[in-house]
Order: C-alpha cells, then sequence, then structure tokens
C-alpha cells in the first residue's frame, strides 16, 4: 500500500489541539488508510493530553480533597 504524503489541514490540527481524544481517533483512521498525517495526529493528540495533564496536575485541579465537615 502506498503511502500518500497529505498535510495536516487546520481542522486536524484543531482536533489534535481542542478535541485531542477525537483527533486521536481520527488520526488512528488516516494511519489504516495509509495516510501519512495519522502518525502526526495521533503523537500531538497525545502530547496535548501530557501537557494538559501536567498543567491540571500543578495547579491543583486533580488534588482536592473533599470537605471535612
Amino acid at each position: 500500500m502506498a503511502r500518500s504524503d497529505d498535510p495536516m489541514t487546520t481542522l486536524d490540527w484543531v482536533l489534535c489541539i481542542l478535541c485531542s481524544n477525537i483527533g486521536c481517533i481520527v488520526g488512528i483512521v488516516y494511519l489504516v488508510q495509509g495516510k501519512s498525517k495519522g502518525g502526526l495526529m495521533i503523537g500531538i493528540s497525545i502530547a496535548v493530553n501530557v501537557i494538559f495533564g501536567v498543567i491540571a496536575y500543578s495547579t491543583g485541579a486533580l488534588n482536592t480533597q473533599p470537605a471535612i465537615r
């Protein structure tokens, strides 16, 4: 199967950054179809998830404890 070198469109970048879970799924679909941008989309989506997780952890959003009454 020949790989096509399709560049990532603006919609692909928006999916990877703002909707990284959906961007990862779309990247898997592109990868199965043999498009080279699928691997890049998966990588960017995972990187964005990791970055958002680090930001959420460092700001304390994930470290909340229930109030004792």
